[in-house]
């Protein structure tokens, strides 16, 4: 479509796959040495993310945004996270989190954002540097305890 530009769409198509390889690598090492590995998410945004980095998806406090969960389903989801000791619910910050408040009082989860990178700046880096806050958010969350 455009042959004038052609070398120059190749590099940089090369250089943000190594951006993308590299900050892989990062996250990996970031996410090796968790103490849990099940979470519970927001809206079923993330199978592939959680396959990536070897988590275990429990539930999701709502199948897609907008679609308030029934009562019965929040109960059964308290009950896994209560059972499974889940330490946290991962919630999206372009969505409304009333349900999963409600979780957290009722399990003693925290509540923890992880963008899904749905909106946000359009800067060069802003994928990666959203995914990078993802690794920290999900490895402060999910960290061993720290020893006395």
């Amino acid at each position: 479509m455009d042959p004038a530009r052609a070398a120059l769409y190749l590099t940089n198509a090369a250089w943000y796959t190594a951006a993308l390889r590299q900050l892989r690598c990062e996250m990996r090492r970031t996410l090796a040495d968790l103490s849990a590995r099940t979470i519970v998410t927001m809206h079923d945004a993330l199978p592939y993310f959680a396959q990536e980095f070897d988590l275990t998806i429990a539930g999701v406090v709502q199948r897609e945004p907008g679609h308030a969960p029934g009562a019965r389903h929040l109960a059964q989801l308290a009950t896994r996270i209560k059972e499974a000791r889940i330490p946290a619910i991962f919630t999206e910050p372009q969505y409304a989190d009333a349900a999963a408040q409600t979780l957290a009082r009722e399990t003693g989860a925290a509540l923890v954002p992880l963008d899904t990178i749905v909106s946000g700046p359009a800067e060069l880096d802003a994928y990666c540097a959203a995914m990078r806050r993802n690794a920290r958010a999900l490895a402060e969350a999910l960290a061993p305890p720290a020893h006395e």
